[in-house]
């Protein structure tokens, strides 16, 4: 992952369900996690030629969220009668 998005080897991750924590925690996570998931959507699917990279950042984080909502309400959603 840290080959994938060139993510600082020194970057703060505890705070984050990430497969990145496996260095500190190698018991921790033993595959990608939802998060890594929608972090690599995210920064996959953002628009590149964004005037800063806060905007960067804000589109990023935006999809995350997306992503994270989409997931949440399929978890909750009942299936329909035909099973989708």
């Amino acid at each position: 992952m840290v080959a994938f998005v060139q993510i600082n080897p020194d970057a703060e991750v505890g705070n984050f369900p990430t497969i990145l924590n496996v260095v500190a925690d190698p018991a921790g996570a033993q595959e990608m996690t939802d998060w890594d998931r929608a972090y690599l959507a995210g920064l996959y699917g953002s628009e590149l030629r964004q005037r800063s990279p806060n905007a960067q950042l804000g589109d990023v984080a935006g999809l995350m969220l997306r992503d994270r909502h989409r997931a949440e309400d399929a978890e909750t959603t009942p299936p329909g009668p035909n099973g989708d």
